[in-house]
């Protein structure tokens, strides 16, 4: 079935235009430093919060919270409305393009619900096919990880081949 009005999100540019969107908004981002309690000013010094790091206290007029769904002990009522769903990647090796072009044509996301869902794509320079799905329902390593999605991967181009 191709159901023509789906879309597919690369992380990597998801991220990257979010990171663009808060500095144009003037956020001050932190790398490599940890939160470890956010504390809310009382009203009348003017609001806004300190947050504790573990590179000493910041100061802010207003927090966002970006955990994915890896939120921790610092936001305890987010923690107990996200559950993380661990999605694993793994790639080919390199194919031949005509090979890849192939598989999926006309370059689509191609997903399949059978049992767990699984998903794969064109590299975006078509040389290798990217292959996605639930290995494990908690984040694993990839020495776990890729193993089972190579069995998943072979099980469903097994399956989708045309019999004879």
């Amino acid at each position: 079935m191709v159901v023509e009005r789906t879309g597919q999100l690369h992380p990597a540019l998801y991220y990257g235009g979010l990171l663009k969107a808060a500095h144009r908004a003037g956020a001050k981002l932190c790398a490599q430093c940890d939160a470890e309690k956010i504390e809310r000013k009382p009203k009348g010094s003017g609001g806004g919060f300190t947050v504790l790091t573990s590179k000493g206290p910041i100061e802010a007029r207003e927090v966002v919270i970006a955990t994915n769904g890896y939120t921790g002990d610092v936001t305890p009522t987010l923690k107990r409305r996200l559950i993380p769903v661990a999605s694993h990647i793994i790639a080919t090796e390199e194919l031949p393009e005509d090979l890849v072009k192939s598989l999926i044509p006309k370059g689509r996301v191609v997903s399949d619900t059978k049992r767990v869902l699984c998903y794969c794509r064109q590299s975006p320079d078509s040389k290798r096919v990217i292959f996605g799905g639930r290995a494990r329902f908690t984040q694993v390593s990839p020495e776990v990880s890729a193993p089972v999605l190579h069995g998943y991967m072979l099980e469903r181009c097994r399956s989708s081949r045309a019999p004879g």
